[in-house]
């Protein structure tokens, strides 16, 4: 397993693999319709580009093949997390997770979390704040905003 930083070139497999994890892991939880709407964010590569240049944006490999991709916005929000359904429940999602926890000092991390991955970021000792919902091209969605305080996890464990 190798872990290093997103680079531009990078761009075509990290939304291939967006896609793959979207469609094959979220579909107990979310329509055909929703779902078309959530992974039409790749027509916007400008968009992804800019995550790529501005956060820290890292990609785990297994054997020269994209694994997953997390990255942090502002040094305090979890923007994005997926991990390629092929390699999912192999810790992957929990090194990218601890990955970007190391790379800051902030004590409080949030994210935005999809209803499939709620139950992985609870596990981590992340809280729901609230649950949104909102429109993506104009299909009705929910996520949840949720919140990790480290200074409450450091001084309880």
């Amino acid at each position: 397993m190798i872990k290093r930083k997103a680079e531009e070139s990078d761009l075509d497999a990290i939304l291939k693999l967006f896609v793959k994890s979207i469609q094959e892991t979220c579909k107990n939880d979310y329509s055909t319709e929703q779902i078309s709407a959530w992974i039409g964010s790749i027509e916007d590569r400008g968009k992804w580009l800019d995550r790529i240049r501005e956060q820290y944006f890292v990609l785990v490999e297994v054997d020269d093949r994209l694994a997953g991709f997390a990255s942090l916005k502002n040094r305090s929000h979890i923007d994005l997390l997926y991990v390629d359904p092929q390699f999912q429940r192999k810790g992957i999602a929990k090194y990218l997770l601890n990955e970007l926890l190391r790379s800051t000092a902030e004590a409080k991390i949030t994210t935005h979390s999809s209803i499939t991955a709620r139950p992985f970021f609870e596990k981590n000792g992340f809280d729901v704040v609230k649950e949104n919902r909102f429109k993506l091209r104009s299909i009705k969605v929910s996520n949840y905003k949720m919140s990790l305080d480290r200074k409450v996890q450091n001084t309880t464990h």
